[in-house]
């Protein structure tokens, strides 16, 4: 598994913990590490993010997996703390991973 970098861990402490857990264990997991994206058919890619982050917790102790408007505003607030840019439409997921990106010039 690929851990996070300073700065990645940096901008993660301010992040909810599923949002944490989605951008380790499921976007780092499947990014494609020549460009630090993460693309393909949204609903797929979106199944396989939630099965990666597994079940969180919903009202105290229950466990239930992660709901798509959920997955949905953890996203959001990755892209808020400067983690990732979504290049994507409707149809297709595009994240730009922004620390793993390759430097250009």
């Amino acid at each position: 598994m690929i851990g996070p970098s300073h700065s990645e861990a940096l901008s993660l402490k301010h992040c909810h913990p599923v949002a944490m857990r989605l951008y380790l264990n499921g976007l780092l997991k499947i990014m494609d590490t020549a460009d630090g994206r993460v693309r393909g058919p949204r609903r797929l890619l979106a199944s396989q993010l939630v099965t990666e982050v597994g079940p969180v917790a919903f009202a105290g102790r229950l466990q239930r997996p992660l709901q798509f408007g959920e997955l949905g505003a953890m996203l959001d607030q990755l892209a808020d703390r400067g983690l990732i840019e979504s290049h994507g439409d409707a149809a297709e997921m595009n994240l730009l991973m922004v620390h793993r990106a390759p430097k250009v010039g």
